[in-house]
């Protein structure tokens, strides 16, 4: 009866950890922060007010339209983090699962997924009614390096759309 006892709390210790295991989570943040430790990893964190004031200055070479679209796109984010490997690191693909996980949980939607040349991209967001909280993008290439950039903003899908060259690729 007491071997009995701990085989079945060894069966569930097993199957417990297996189903954590397979359920762990990670956020962007967090993601490129375990990526981070690798050393083919670096990462940069970038607060909304540089990314404005780079856009204003980046913006007086370029022409009115393009100068439009900088500016519109810049005043609305609040912070970008942006981690690039230059080699992944062999748990990868466990921390993708985990970030996938995460994005599934808290209802990110994939509002695009793209494979070209070697590369597989794609955008996560975060959407609370008609505004973009968080922006994901994903790249990952053959050669064995990856890139995320994790958006933090505040886009309203109305202004987007009102925005002249969210118009005007429409058009497209």
């Amino acid at each position: 009866m007491k071997y009995t006892l701990y085989i079945l709390i060894g069966i569930f210790g097993l199957l417990t950890s297996n189903m954590s295991q397979a359920q762990k989570k990670l956020s962007p943040d967090k993601y490129i922060d375990k990526l981070l430790k690798d050393d083919h990893s670096i990462a940069v964190r970038v607060p909304g007010w540089v990314i404005r004031t780079t856009g204003k200055i980046a913006s007086v070479d370029l022409e009115d339209r393009e100068k439009s679209i900088v500016r519109e796109l810049a005043k609305d984010i609040k912070k970008v983090r942006v981690l690039v490997n230059t080699h992944l690191p062999d748990d990868y693909d466990k921390h993708l699962t985990a970030l996938h996980n995460y994005f599934d949980h808290k209802d990110y939607h994939a509002y695009a997924e793209v494979r070209s040349d070697g590369n597989d991209v794609s955008v996560w967001a975060l959407q609370k009614d008609d505004i973009i909280k968080k922006l994901v993008l994903l790249v990952h290439s053959e050669e064995e390096d990856s890139v995320i950039i994790n958006i933090k903003t505040d886009l309203s899908i109305e202004k987007l759309k009102k925005m002249h060259f969210f118009r005007k690729m429409q058009r497209i």
